[in-house]
């Protein structure tokens, strides 16, 4: 499931980012390459259809694949290093955050610790932390590649042709108008499966932690029947993501 992340996100992960400024360097002239390449893909479209299928340009037909075959080539290796690249920073943040998280848990008063359920807690450590792995390389990694590789669409569609450009970019912010809903819409069930997930980890642990009690009191259909329910409303909830 692609994970939807808002600007006070954005901002947050940025701000840990910044003793990794060289390698984000980096991957931003790697995204510049790669946005550079979907540019060249897009401007090779024209001429393929116009000297190999229209004109049958035998010169053409020798070289454009050829340059087709370049392009894709050259995208692949940057797309390679920059995932490696970001990938890198993005554990790396995960790594600081998940050590910011343990030592702001660890120094919580006990009233702290009675409230929230010890499975809750881990949960926030592991699962949380584990998603937003993914998350954080992809906000600078993607942040750099699609705002370069629309510039560069840009440049190719209106140098083809500014006028049916200049309509699609007027019809454009329509179109991002049920985008941002459907993102909020994302965000408030992402939150739901992580407190549903928390909730599943708290009975998994108390039921192990108390099996002789579950076993002294036959109480196993009973325990089934709760994680069963829960399991099955984690289940809605994700399917509900998904649609």
């Amino acid at each position: 499931m692609k994970i939807k992340i808002d600007s006070k996100l954005y901002k947050r992960i940025l701000g840990y980012s910044r003793p990794y400024f060289g390698l984000i360097a980096l991957g931003i002239i790697l995204a510049s390459v790669i946005s550079a390449m979907n540019g060249a893909t897009a401007w090779l479209v024209k001429p393929v259809l116009d000297d190999i299928f229209l004109a049958k340009n035998m010169t053409m037909l020798k070289l454009l694949p050829l340059a087709v075959v370049l392009v894709y080539l050259i995208k692949g290796l940057a797309e390679y290093a920059q995932a490696c690249i970001m990938k890198s920073v993005g554990e790396k943040i995960i790594t600081r955050l998940r050590y910011e998280l343990y030592e702001h848990i660890n120094s919580m008063s006990m009233s702290f610790f009675e409230r929230i359920p010890s499975a809750v807690l881990m949960a926030r450590i592991t699962n949380d932390v584990a998603n937003l792995s993914s998350v954080s390389s992809k906000v600078i990694a993607d942040l750099a590649r699609e705002t370069t590789t629309l510039i560069a669409l840009l440049v190719v569609v209106f140098w083809r042709d500014y006028k049916l450009a200049s309509i699609s970019i007027f019809l454009l912010p329509l179109s991002a108008i049920p985008m941002v809903k459907i993102g909020q819409k994302l965000k408030k069930l992402s939150r739901k499966r992580q407190e549903k997930i928390a909730q599943i980890n708290n009975l998994l642990q108390e039921t192990f932690v108390g099996t002789k009690i579950v076993k002294a009191f036959c109480m196993e259909d009973a325990e089934n029947t709760k994680f069963g329910r829960m399991n099955r409303q984690l289940y809605r909830l994700i399917m509900k993501s998904v649609r």
